[in-house]
C-alpha cells in the first residue's frame, strides 16, 4: 500500500463536536509550543457552513454525511487514516480542550520510551489549569483519559474492534483497552495539563434533555458496559479502577490503572 505523505511527522486530530470556537483554542493553544504538526477535524454530520468557518486551521478534513454517535467509530476512521500515512504520531484530542503552554512539548518527549502519552485534565476551573504545576514523574496505566492521547502510530493495530460502543463518559474505554491488550505502554504526564470545558460533572454543553439522558445512563454505566460491550468488558471491570488519589487531586475522570493485588 502507498502510504499518504504528510509534511509533518504529528497528526493532531479532533471531531468537531462543540462549538468551532472550542476547536479553535484547541489548536491555538497547541500552537503555543512551536511543534508543527497536520491539522485533522473529524465532522460528524456537521454543516457545510461549520466545516468551511474552520477551512483556515484544517490540513485534512474527514466530513461524515450523517451523525455518528459512537465516538470509537470516528476514532476508529482516524486511526486507519493515520496508520495510511508516514507520519509518525498522533494527537487524539476532544476539541472542548485547552493546552497549557509547553505541555504538548512535554508529551512529545517521552515519546522514545511510551507508545502512548496522555496529559493530566482540569475541568472547569481555569485557576487550577493556570495555577497547576508538577514535579511528578509519568505513571504508567491501562489509559483511561477522555480529553486527550498522544500514540506512537505505528503501535496502533488495524481495525480496532467495539466500534460501535457508545455512551456518554468512558467512551474511549474499549479502544484504549485494546490498544493496551495489544501491547502498547501507557503513561499519564503530570508535567503536562489541559482544560476541559465541557467536563462531565456540569454538561453545561449540553440541553436540558440530553443532561438527563447522560445522568441516566452515568448511573447504570457499568450494566451498559456490559451489555454493549465485547466478553473482556467483564475483565476490564474485574481487574481495573480508578485511582481515587489520582481522581482527587488531578479532575475526573483522570486515568484507570491495574488493580494492586
Amino acid at each position: 500500500m502507498q502510504k499518504k505523505v504528510f509534511t509533518e511527522k504529528i497528526i493532531v486530530a479532533t471531531s468537531q463536536y462543540y462549538t468551532v470556537d472550542y476547536t479553535r483554542k484547541f489548536y491555538e493553544s497547541l500552537k503555543q509550543d512551536g511543534i508543527p504538526f497536520t491539522f485533522l477535524v473529524a465532522f460528524d454530520g456537521t454543516s457545510r457552513e461549520r466545516v468551511s468557518s474552520l477551512s483556515d486551521i484544517v490540513d485534512i478534513e474527514l466530513a461524515f454525511k450523517n451523525k455518528i454517535h459512537s465516538i470509537p467509530e470516528i476514532w476508529n476512521c482516524i486511526f486507519n487514516l493515520a496508520k495510511s500515512s508516514d507520519a509518525e504520531f498522533l494527537l487524539l484530542g476532544c476539541n472542548d480542550t485547552e493546552y497549557k503552554k509547553g505541555s504538548f512539548k512535554k508529551m512529545v518527549a517521552l515519546t522514545d520510551k511510551y507508545d502512548a502519552i496522555s496529559p493530566i485534565k482540569i475541568d472547569n476551573d481555569i485557576d487550577g489549569f493556570d495555577a497547576y504545576e508538577s514535579d511528578e514523574d509519568p505513571i504508567e496505566v491501562i489509559g483511561c483519559n477522555d480529553s486527550s492521547w498522544f500514540f506512537r502510530i505505528n503501535k496502533i493495530p488495524w481495525n480496532l474492534e467495539d466500534r460501535q460502543y457508545g455512551p456518554f463518559g468512558f467512551e474511549d474505554v474499549p479502544l484504549i483497552y485494546q490498544l493496551w491488550k495489544n501491547g502498547m505502554r501507557f503513561v499519564v504526564e503530570p508535567k503536562a495539563v489541559i482544560l476541559h470545558h465541557c467536563s462531565q460533572d456540569t454538561g453545561h454543553c449540553f440541553t436540558p434533555e440530553d443532561r438527563k439522558k447522560y445522568s441516566e445512563e452515568w448511573d447504570s454505566k457499568r450494566d451498559y458496559f456490559l451489555a454493549h460491550n465485547s466478553p473482556d468488558a467483564k475483565w476490564f471491570f474485574d481487574n481495573v479502577i480508578m485511582n481515587q488519589e489520582a481522581i482527587e487531586k488531578f479532575g475526573y475522570p483522570v486515568f484507570i490503572q491495574k488493580r494492586k493485588k
